[in-house]
């Protein structure tokens, strides 16, 4: 676009108004056609903070890899994605990575002395949901927002971390154990 201004008196041409106004640049489209065979796949996005959109996660990772037994579960809410760890049958540690989808990482780690396997499917999402919404409260900072949530147990002690933190990075953390007793707050 181009813009000038006059100094004189001369009107301008009512074409060339009516011209610059009603000028476009067109991109041209390409039809695609997809093969009869192919069926587009649209992925339905993970919802973590209600306890539907926990289910939903959790059945769908599931239904993908057979099994709810995981070593660790990490969701990123502010950037709505996930890292579920499982073990190989190798008794690594295997990272699968969730941001509309499941990927897996194409490297393994030596299994965590501390970390054991955990059956995903004992921890209520109705009561995770819950932890998730009252952390902000619980930390004191009430408009603060919720970054992560981790679920781990280590030795025997089954933990649900929530770290809240608002944009003056004040915010703290919730612990729980699975059935969702609040274990310490951290400020």
């Amino acid at each position: 676009m181009f813009l000038s201004t006059r100094t004189g008196e001369q009107p301008v041409p009512t074409a060339a108004v009516v011209a610059s106004t009603t000028t476009r640049s067109v991109t041209p489209t390409v039809p695609m056609d997809l093969p009869v065979d192919v069926t587009p796949i649209v992925a339905r996005p993970f919802v973590f903070d209600t306890a539907a959109g926990l289910d939903d996660f959790r059945e769908r990772y599931v239904q993908r890899f057979g099994s709810s037994q995981v070593l660790e579960v990490f969701i990123q809410m502010d950037g709505n994605r996930a890292d579920v760890y499982r073990p190989t049958a190798e008794g690594r540690r295997e990272r699968v990575f969730v941001s509309g989808g499941f990927e897996v990482y194409h490297e393994t780690d030596a299994p965590d002395a501390q970390g054991a396997l955990f059956d995903w499917a004992t921890i209520d999402s109705a009561v995770l949901a819950g932890l998730v919404a009252g952390t902000p409260e619980a930390v004191g900072v009430p408009g603060a927002a919720v970054e992560y949530v981790m679920i781990t147990d280590s030795r025997g002690e089954q933990r649900i971390s929530i770290t809240a933190k608002n944009d003056d990075d004040q915010g703290g953390r919730v612990e729980a154990d699975f059935a969702g007793n609040i274990v310490s707050v951290s400020r």
